[in-house]
């Protein structure tokens, strides 16, 4: 939650009124807010699965619920919050946020634990995050429909068809959410056998570890983004993690802000939320 009130702080205040370089990096550092939540989400749910597989079944009808409350009232009501930023309330409605992801994750990943085995979990994670991979890059619908489609469960890979809202595709946090839970599964075993102390090892070391491969592709990566002038599907537009709004990049009134990550396009009048 504190990167959470970091980024909404920046897009408030900094790019309003601030100087919007120093934003750009500080909504970056924000970015881990949303990643953060999924995984810690989906290892809660792993690990109540293996320390209290009795009670598991009315987990299960809880957070299914919560999902259709999020995808139907909760969707409903964000899409009022940001109408102001995007062309009216069908535009807005259309996109997909960060509770659509976890809402359909909380659906479908219990029903999934409680059929399958840990290794088929992840595996099915991977190839989904895979194909999902393939999809950003080759799927190129014509049909405005498809489009809406692929915005909404896959992603797209840059602002070049003129998107307003890159938002939080649905299918890469699902499997990035049924991951976790594979973690949390095995935490929850090893407390479950008194392993409290080899269980937080493994959670620092593999924190640790993915610090550190995030650092290097990051750095690994930067020239690639400067040269290509291009946003990840869940790269923000003015440096923050939960507002990812912009303009295509040859709109007229645009504002153009040179970032860490390149080069991209900030709707003067938007107002961060």
């Amino acid at each position: 939650m504190i990167f959470v009130c970091l980024a909404h702080f920046t897009g408030i205040y900094l790019w309003s009124a601030g100087p919007r370089e120093l934003a750009s990096y500080i909504g970056t550092v924000g970015m881990i807010a949303s990643p953060t939540f999924v995984a810690v989400s989906g290892m809660m749910v792993g690990f109540f699965s293996a320390t209290n597989p009795a009670a598991f079944r009315d987990l299960r009808i809880k957070l299914l619920d919560r999902g259709v409350f999020l995808l139907l009232v909760g969707h409903f009501l964000l899409a009022i919050t940001v109408t102001r930023s995007l062309a009216g309330f069908a535009a807005t409605y259309r996109s997909s946020f960060i509770t659509d992801a976890i809402a359909v994750s909380i659906i479908i990943v219990p029903w999934l634990m409680s059929e399958l085995e840990a290794a088929p979990r992840l595996a099915i994670a991977a190839s989904v995050l895979l194909l999902n991979c393939v999809a950003i890059v080759q799927w190129h619908p014509a049909a405005a429909a498809l489009v809406s489609v692929k915005r909404y469960l896959v992603g797209i890979p840059s602002m070049s068809a003129g998107e307003e809202f890159l938002g939080f595709p649905v299918i890469p946090w699902f499997a990035a959410y049924l991951a976790a839970t594979v973690l949390g599964e095995l935490l929850g075993k090893m407390y479950a056998g008194g392993k409290q102390k080899r269980a937080h090892r493994l959670l620092a070391q593999i924190g640790g570890v993915s610090f550190l491969v995030a650092g290097f592709v990051d750095w690994a990566t930067g020239p690639l983004h400067r040269a290509t002038n291009t946003n990840l599907p869940t790269i923000p537009s003015c440096g923050t993690s939960h507002r990812p709004f912009l303009r295509p990049r040859h709109a007229p009134g645009k504002t153009v802000v040179r970032s860490p990550r390149g080069a991209f396009s900030c709707p003067p009048t938007a107002a961060p939320y």
